[in-house]
């Protein structure tokens, strides 16, 4: 059973309601292990957390076909009977029956714009992550490795960023480039044109979602801190203990993602808007310095 706003029409009085909106299956692997390969002078423990979870909407309320819990604009979150939460819809390009992107008469892709597509899932495939403890004598090293991998995320600020010519993307601006594709008749395309800032301002303004989406997979190492315990026959009387540590949160990250962080959702981690970034602040890393004395 899933419990989500949905949209009604406004001669009610209200935008939406919330509701018993279907019923939704999740079959998944959970797993979770613990280790100590290495015990004696040096010891490591190794705990491992791995998730891979599949869901399928079995059914809706019977007056709907779809429910379109967050809509954009351009792409949407949309829950079709047949799919899985976290379907991305949006817009793509015309094509022919060859799967041949369809260029108009001014040089440009043509955007179809007469419904939404599938295009990607915010879910990830699996996420895993392990937790490494190492010590010797006095001294402690942590480290927790993360990785999601899969997983598809639409990054707001890069329509802006396109849309005011400050990405990669918009490089080539003020030169002639052909779009690969076809025009209405099947020929092939060879129709040259400028691409300047009217170009890559429009394409910002009405970019297909299909083309913004990005994999949000990633690895990171999200803290590693070491510590050394100083011991007692070095402290003397004054000090009972004295413990000083070095740590950093947000150490590292690896992602095919062309923005900051795929992790920084656009609407907060407290939500069922997943898939969309661009509106929140990314993760910041930081350093610690600890010093734990005991008296």
């Amino acid at each position: 059973n899933q419990i989500i706003d949905v949209p009604v029409s406004n001669v009610t009085g209200f935008s939406r309601f919330t509701t018993n909106a279907g019923l939704v299956t999740n079959k998944g692997i959970e797993l979770l292990l613990g280790v100590t390969p290495v015990r004696g002078d040096i010891t490591w423990n190794v705990d491992l957390n791995y998730s891979r979870i599949r869901n399928k909407v079995k059914s809706l309320p019977e007056s709907s076909n779809s429910i379109t819990y967050y809509d954009q604009g351009r792409s949407a979150l949309r829950l079709v009977e047949g799919g899985s939460i976290g379907d991305l819809y949006g817009y793509e390009w015309k094509k022919n029956e060859n799967g041949d992107v369809i260029i108009g008469a001014n040089g440009l892709p043509t955007l179809d714009q007469s419904s939404y597509v599938l295009i990607g899932n915010a879910l990830p495939d699996w996420t895993m992550g392990i937790n490494n403890g190492l010590s010797y004598k006095g001294l402690a090293l942590n480290v927790l490795l993360e990785w999601r991998i899969g997983g598809d995320m639409v990054d707001l600020s890069e329509i802006n960023s396109i849309r005011n010519g400050i990405v990669k993307f918009t490089e080539d601006r003020n030169k002639v480039v052909v779009w690969k594709g076809v025009t209405e008749d099947g020929s092939p395309n060879t129709k040259q044109v400028v691409f300047d800032e009217s170009t890559y301002r429009a394409f910002g303004i009405n970019a297909h979602h299909s083309f913004i989406i990005q994999d949000a997979s990633w690895f990171r190492i999200r803290n590693i801190g070491l510590d050394y315990t100083i011991p007692k026959s070095i402290l003397g009387k004054t000090f009972k203990s004295l413990k000083i540590g070095l740590s950093s949160n947000n150490f590292y990250l690896n992602t095919p993602f062309r923005g900051y962080d795929p992790e920084a959702l656009a609407f907060g981690s407290g939500t069922n808007l997943i898939g969309f970034t661009g509106r929140n602040t990314p993760n910041t890393r930081s350093y610690n310095l600890r010093v734990n004395v005991g008296f």
